[in-house]
């Protein structure tokens, strides 16, 4: 099924980042697409983490912060309709 393979291929996609992760603990661009990956996966609170980790080390790296401000704001969205619809 399509959403069984979409899955598979986020899992996928975070173990080689993982991998990577472990050569090279220190690259701003491997934390920032394993965070990228977790909002596939609707895992925000995760990504958060990890667009964090790379913020700390290339604070600069305005990819992760679009996607830091993408992923909070997608939060606070959502914590917002659950405490309408409670």
């Amino acid at each position: 099924n399509y959403f069984q393979t979409k899955f598979r291929k986020y899992n996928d996609s975070l173990e080689f980042h993982r991998k990577a992760l472990a050569l090279n603990p220190n690259n701003a661009s491997t934390w920032t697409s394993i965070g990228l990956t977790s909002i596939f996966l609707n895992r925000f609170e995760e990504a958060i983490e990890y667009f964090h980790q790379a913020l700390w080390f290339k604070k600069t790296d305005l990819v992760a912060k679009k996607l830091l401000d993408k992923c909070l704001n997608l939060i606070k969205d959502y914590s917002s309709v659950i405490l309408s619809e409670g």
